[in-house]
């Protein structure tokens, strides 16, 4: 049986990575989820 053991240093890195990502992701669902909203909104005063 082998054992591993793994440095957690970058996964510190990668972890600070994907919170960046998710928030810039976060912002733009937001934004498009606001946009649809609106035009939900302008279309069914047409």
């Amino acid at each position: 049986m082998r054992l591993f053991r793994l440095r957690p240093e970058p996964f510190r890195a990668l972890s600070g990575w994907v919170q960046e990502v998710e928030g810039y992701w976060q912002e733009q669902l937001g934004s498009f989820q606001t946009h649809v909203k609106r035009r939900r909104g302008a279309r069914k005063t047409k």
